[in-house]
């Protein structure tokens, strides 16, 4: 009924147009729909491949430069640690000081390092540069290049400063804490606290904040 009718009615609008209608020609249109779905997928395939391979030689050139940077830097590494050697710090004493000089034919020693007391070696920055100092349960040692001489002096300590007396201790203690002292804030100092400095630290702490300029 219905669908006789409509399938008449299909026929005759092709007819009318021109069109011819087949079985063949519907399967060659189908057929030409799937080929072309696969010519589009193997083109998108064949560019992922090439993007893959592209990222992988750019990964594996970058893991080169990585590695080859590396190596460089080991082998400058080797050759500044071939470039250096040991220099030994004999210790110290109670009330002696000694200190480490660099030598130089064409200028003054300069003290690149010191000890006192019994105390582990320190640096001391000088001239801009501060050297490297290694110290174990055996000694210190000083790391130095192999154009570099050093050698070990002992400072002569004055008397008066082997056995230093509170007003010493005052002032050593003033001149660290404060922006300065004069001799009678030394000798209150002494007489307040002795060599407590601890309370006159917490005394200052307690003292109402100065907001104007005198």
């Amino acid at each position: 009924g219905i669908n006789a009718e409509y399938g008449t009615l299909n026929l005759q609008l092709l007819m009318k147009s021109g069109a011819a209608w087949s079985p063949e020609g519907t399967l060659l249109s189908t057929i030409r729909k799937v080929t072309i779905g696969f010519i589009v997928a193997a083109v998108f395939l064949v560019g992922i491949v090439a993007i893959s391979r592209s990222f992988s030689a750019s990964s594996l050139e970058t893991s080169v430069a990585q590695e080859s940077s590396s190596t460089s830097r080991f082998s400058r590494g080797i050759e500044q640690a071939s470039s250096l050697y040991n220099f030994t710090l004999p210790p110290s004493t109670f009330e002696r000081i000694l200190v480490a000089e660099l030598v130089n034919t064409s200028a003054i020693p300069r003290i690149v390092a010191r000890s006192y007391n019994g105390n582990p070696w320190e640096a001391i920055l000088s001239e801009g540069h501060i050297v490297s100092i290694l110290c174990e349960a055996t000694g210190c040692v000083l790391r130095a290049n192999k154009s570099e001489k050093y050698q070990v002096r002992e400072l002569v300590v004055p008397q008066r400063n082997k056995q230093p007396t509170n007003e010493d201790h005052a002032s050593r203690f003033l001149q660290q804490a404060t922006f300065g002292a004069n001799s009678a804030e030394i000798k209150r100092v002494v007489s307040t606290y002795g060599t407590r400095f601890g309370e006159y630290i917490q005394d200052q702490i307690r003292l109402t904040p100065t907001r104007t300029l005198r």
